[in-house]
């Protein structure tokens, strides 16, 4: 059971990393506009959140929280 809520998080992780990432090659062009610097913060920070929330469910099993 623990082994398939582990597989469910890291799909997660793995799409939304690559969402993360179309998104911040889709907005890196020859022009550096405030609104893509903006869009390029937020897409850093998604990075971020997804990172951090798959490794904490994926420690979560472990610490029996």
């Amino acid at each position: 059971m623990e082994v398939d809520y582990i597989k469910h998080i890291l799909a997660v992780m793995v799409i939304g990393f690559v969402l993360i990432f179309v998104f911040i090659f889709m907005n890196t062009g020859d022009e550096r506009t405030e609104i893509k610097q903006h869009i390029l913060g937020c897409a850093l920070f998604s990075f971020v959140a997804v990172l951090l929330v798959g490794l904490v469910g994926i420690a979560m099993p472990f610490l029996k929280i």
